[in-house]
Parts: structure tokens; C-alpha cells; sequence
């Protein structure tokens, strides 16, 4: 009897604290919108547009309204997927079994990528919406006296090194390296190098490590006019690119830039003072609210 009443005190106790907390919500979004449109369910999943994550696409309630991912694209849902990042079969819970799998799944992911790229070939007229706001962004969070030694630098993290599919029983999700490989070369494409050359007059050190080897997959990946630019500027040794200002920096401290994106449409933006987040809506990006 008194294991019974615990059970229903903890019961009780759990939905008074989420009852409060649905409330607070609801009174939150009460004052952004009208409750009407707080209480309403315009995807019909089940989830109030307040308590909603996702509040324009079916998903569902055990996920705040949004629908579960399949980040790899097996069709074997993340919540439910050994092997998340990485594209496998259904019957060994979305994971790979040998290099033979491996090669199929290494094909798949071409063809989801080429797929991609068509999908997103001119995203970089989007991102010319956004991509001097985030220079901005990141250039104002440094004081005038920062910026203006000799010493500093911009620090663009750029594309990463393409991987492929290992041998033997490793394999590799290659699809999410090269969809963030040709975001990353939409966003900072040659028209915002230049700019911030221009606007700053500091030098920008690229992250990637341009492995000789690669030449043919990174021009593919960049586009030949972004790729030429940039290779004139390679350090053959370290195999790093700076493109100088006309005043050169001594290289010592780094004003990072890194953007990460959530979707091709939403974007990350850290640097060494906060993050932001921005979403293209209504044809404008917009700032989220934290």
C-alpha cells in the first residue's frame, strides 16, 4: 500500500511540474502571438503550436512535435539507429556489415550528394543575404583596439577533407562531410573573401589543409573559379592558404568565423564570444530568439 502511494505521489508531483512548465510556455507564447494561434495545431500532429518544435511540419509528440531524424538516409530512424551517422541496413539496426555493403552505401551517398547539389546549386544567392551580416556580426564583438593591430587575423573555417569509403570492414558516411563541404564553399565564396579584404584589410587564413592529392575533388567541390583563387595563395609547405591584405598581419591572434548549418536554411554562427542563429524565412534571414 505505501509503495502504491509513492508511485501515485510521484505521479501527481511530475504533472504539477509539467502542467507548470506547459504553462509558462503557453504564457510565453501568448506574448509573441495570439493565443489562438498558441493553442492551435496548424501541422495536425497532435502538438499545441506553443509546445511545438516544429510547428509547420507533421512530426511527433514524443519528439516536441517534430519528426524523428534519419541523419545517415538508411531509412532506419536515429532514435532507433546503432549506427547514426552512418548509412547501413535495417537488419543490423541501420549499421554496415562488410566492405561490399560498404561500396553500395559509398554509391548511395554520390548519388544522395549529386541529388544535393542540384537541389542547392544557387543557395549561394541566399547566402549573399546573410554572409556579410555574420562578418559583421563577428568583427563588431572585437573592440576597436583589437582590431586594429597588426597582429590579428580573420580565421574562416572552411571546408573539411573529403573522406571515402575504407577498407576492410571501416566505412565512412561521406554524405554529411560533402553536403557541409559544398554549403560551406556557397557561403564563403569569392565575392565575400574579397569583401572582407576590403572592408577589414586584415589577412584571412583559410582552416583547410589542401592535400596535393585531392586537387581534382576540391576543385569539383569549390568550383573552379573559388578553387583557382584561393590555390595562389598556398603555402607549399604547409599546404594552408592565406590570402593577404595589402597590410600584412604578423599572424598571432585569430578572429575565428565558423558557421555550422543546422540546415542549408538555418546557420550556426560561433565565434569567440556567443552564438547566433539565423533562418531563412519569407525569402529574409532572420535572427532566432534565444
Amino acid at each position: 500500500m505505501k509503495k502504491v502511494f509513492v508511485v501515485l505521489l510521484f505521479s501527481v508531483t511530475y504533472f504539477q511540474a509539467q502542467n507548470t512548465e506547459n504553462n509558462e510556455l503557453l504564457q510565453k507564447c501568448s506574448k509573441e502571438f495570439d493565443s489562438k494561434i498558441c493553442l492551435s495545431d496548424k501541422d495536425q500532429d497532435g502538438t499545441a503550436f506553443y509546445l511545438d518544435h516544429c510547428p509547420e511540419v507533421y512530426g511527433s509528440q514524443d519528439n516536441n512535435g517534430c519528426p524523428w531524424p534519419d541523419s545517415d538516409g538508411d531509412g532506419v530512424l536515429d532514435k532507433e539507429d546503432a549506427c547514426p551517422t552512418l548509412a547501413g541496413l535495417p537488419e543490423l539496426n541501420g549499421c554496415p556489415s562488410n566492405k561490399k555493403d560498404c561500396t553500395k552505401i559509398a554509391k548511395r551517398n554520390r548519388i544522395r550528394f549529386e541529388q544535393f547539389k542540384t537541389d542547392y546549386e544557387h543557395i549561394d544567392n541566399i547566402y549573399s543575404l546573410i554572409n556579410m551580416q555574420v562578418i559583421h556580426d563577428v568583427i563588431n564583438s572585437v573592440s576597436k583596439k583589437e582590431l586594429a593591430g597588426s597582429q590579428n587575423y580573420i580565421y574562416l573555417k572552411f571546408i573539411k577533407t573529403p573522406i571515402y569509403c575504407g577498407t576492410g570492414n571501416t566505412c565512412y558516411d561521406t554524405f554529411s562531410e560533402d553536403s557541409y563541404n559544398f554549403l560551406i564553399s556557397k557561403f564563403w565564396n569569392r565575392t565575400a573573401i574579397e569583401y572582407i579584404l576590403k572592408k577589414y584589410q586584415k589577412d584571412i587564413v583559410i582552416s583547410t589543409v589542401f592535400l596535393p592529392d585531392l586537387d581534382h575533388e576540391y576543385r569539383t567541390m569549390m568550383g573552379s573559379d573559388l578553387f583557382d583563387y584561393l590555390i595562389q595563395y598556398i603555402d607549399p609547405k604547409t599546404r594552408k592558404v592565406t590570402v593577404p591584405a595589402k597590410e600584412r598581419s604578423t599572424l598571432m591572434n585569430a578572429i575565428p568565423i565558423v558557421v555550422n548549418f543546422i540546415t542549408p536554411y538555418k546557420i550556426e554562427l560561433s565565434h569567440t564570444k556567443n552564438t547566433k542563429v539565423y533562418e531563412y524565412r519569407n525569402n529574409q534571414w532572420e535572427l532566432q530568439k534565444k
